[in-house]
């Protein structure tokens, strides 16, 4: 299972990389039905779809309830996730 989520994982840090999104977003929710609780799965996927929201409008509440997941789970120390929310702040409305 953990070697599942690694390589989805991994595939879509790469398509979120060269910015295919469409791609990222698939292999994160991918590796999310592997392991829902996969902190970095969730974290990409959140900057996917904040991308998204950026780019196109669509997603714009998906990236908001994604990111709250992210700080209800506290998968990142306050500083990091505030780093996050900062880096997401010019895509995602709060």
């Amino acid at each position: 299972m953990r070697t599942a989520y690694k390589v989805l994982l991994q595939s879509g840090n790469d398509y979120l990389y060269s910015k295919q999104l469409d791609e990222a977003q698939a292999e994160y929710l991918r590796a999310l039905q592997v392991d829902e609780y996969g902190k970095f799965a969730r974290i990409g996927l959140t900057k996917v779809l904040a991308k998204k929201c950026e780019l196109f409008g669509v997603y714009c509440e998906e990236a908001q309830d994604h990111l709250h997941f992210i700080k209800e789970m506290h998968f990142l120390t306050e500083g990091k996730f505030m780093e996050l929310e900062k880096e997401l702040s010019i895509h995602v409305q709060h």
